[in-house]
């Protein structure tokens, strides 16, 4: 199967040495055993011997019974929190206040799309299909489906609103919803209402008028459908459902990003895909890393995303003529596509980066009092931008290089009591504001709004 969880084996607890009951030892009988053991040791020992093993054996297992520990893989612990990110967070929180701290006055998130059919395709034998059958959300989540998503391209235009994944012909094999390659399913959506739904509970009542409410997304269907479905939980806050009522029109805007991403999509040659299946049957994961030496990071980034959606969706690894991928393959495959993409960060992904923190210093320029800002992106932008803001660290942390789906960063710019600004920056709901390039403490009292404009207008040194 396609999961690397071992468990360490520990020794069973013995059965009871007999089937019937226990026959109570009458107090005299120990004189008489005493005896025994005395004139016949041969007879009596041995039963004592048993006895004291068997009891030796039973506190043993009682012990060991407590200290059983699943042996993880660390790559398939990696996988597995690749699927999807935290959504609780302290968005919105102020530590230790007594009702004299500083104020919040604009919020910025950067949100990576939900789950997705993955981009590159692998031909198969049996090809995997991709599920993307509609589903509710939880009756008990609230929303507030009334207003109307209106998409305007970049030059004002407006543009087709449907958020419906494009879905393959599939009729022949009986499968009504097969997603496109690229699409959100229903579990991303859902885990973009997610987090619409944390960030309703932490800023309700931040906003009092509809104009300080900006929505951006690249153009991609399944960035802004993870715009729409954030939007549906977080507009249905108390407050927000008095100024978007029945009928109001929410508007996201498409934002171009950067024109040097380099994410490919299509479908794997096959020869490729036959070298990579043979390497199951010799060498694993070390013949892995020798036979992806060749390819950059457009292929091995692509393929990792793609075996991780997989891990995601509980499939089997894909299988070819000449054998299927194992584990270890799979593995070395996706930590080979993330140290291409930092070294894409490095080289080539600044461009990227820019783009998204000149969009973030943009936000805050047009903040008016109070704002709150919503920019869905995709995996290599929102990586681009956290390469800018915290530098190399990022490679350290294969889900900042990879981000997962869903997940966002967050800034928020407060005003303290002597009407200075200061900045918290959160990844997943975590104060990071420390790792900030050109910043060094947490929230309170956080980044100086200096040395954070700097930062994201691309002014440092």
């Amino acid at each position: 199967g396609a999961r690397g969880c071992a468990v360490r084996a520990l020794p069973a607890m013995p059965s009871p040495l007999y089937s019937s009951p226990p026959r109570r030892i009458q107090p005299h009988s120990w004189k008489a055993l005493l005896a025994q053991a005395v004139t016949r040791p041969t007879l009596v020992l041995p039963a004592l011997v048993m006895c004291a093993c068997s009891l030796l054996l039973w506190s043993r297992a009682g012990i060991e019974e407590a200290e059983i520990e699943l042996a993880e893989d660390p790559a398939a612990v990696r996988f597995s929190d690749h699927c999807s990110a935290t959504v609780d967070g302290a968005e919105g929180a102020l530590p230790q206040s007594d009702g004299h701290g500083p104020e919040l006055v604009d919020v910025i998130v950067l949100l990576m799309h939900g789950d997705s059919s993955p981009e590159i395709t692998w031909p198969e034998e049996r090809p995997t299909r991709w599920d993307c059958t509609p589903s509710a959300l939880p009756r008990y989540w609230k929303r507030n489906d009334e207003v109307v998503f209106q998409v305007f391209a970049p030059d004002g235009s407006t543009m087709d609103s449907s958020f419906t994944p494009d879905l393959l012909d599939d009729t022949a094999g009986g499968h009504e919803y097969v997603c496109a390659p690229g699409q959100l399913t229903p579990m991303g959506f859902r885990g973009a209402a997610a987090i619409g739904r944390h960030l309703a509970q932490a800023y309700d009542g931040h906003l009092e008028t509809t104009d300080q409410l900006r929505v951006e997304s690249l153009g991609a269907k399944r960035a802004v459908a993870s715009a729409a479905g954030a939007l549906m939980t977080f507009l249905a806050a108390p407050s927000l459902r008095s100024l978007f009522r029945p009928g109001a029109h929410v508007p996201i805007h498409v934002w171009q990003g950067s024109d040097e991403i380099l994410m490919e999509g299509g479908p794997l040659s096959p020869p490729l895909v036959d070298r990579l299946a043979a390497l199951t049957s010799r060498s694993g994961s070390a013949a892995a890393l020798v036979a992806l030496q060749s390819m950059g990071a457009p292929q091995t980034a692509g393929i990792g995303d793609h075996l991780l959606s997989r891990w995601c969706h509980q499939m089997p690894w894909p299988c070819s003529t000449k054998g299927c991928l194992g584990f270890k393959t799979a593995a070395a495959v996706v930590d080979k596509g993330e140290k291409d993409l930092c070294e894409w960060l490095r080289r080539d992904g600044q461009m990227a980066g820019r783009s998204v923190l000149r969009r973030v210093a943009q936000f805050a320029a047009r903040g008016q009092g109070r704002s709150f800002n919503l920019l869905t992106l995709d995996a290599m932008h929102l990586a681009g931008g956290l390469f800018e803001l915290f530098g190399d660290s990022v490679c350290q942390d294969p889900q900042m290089v990879r981000p997962q789906f869903a997940s966002r960063m967050v800034f928020e710019r407060w005003k303290d009591i002597d009407g200075a600004f200061v900045w918290r920056a959160l990844w997943n709901g975590r104060d990071v504001t420390d790792g900030v390039v050109g910043c060094s403490l947490k929230f309170p009292p956080g980044c100086p709004d200096e040395a954070m404009q700097s930062t994201i207008s691309g002014r440092r040194g």
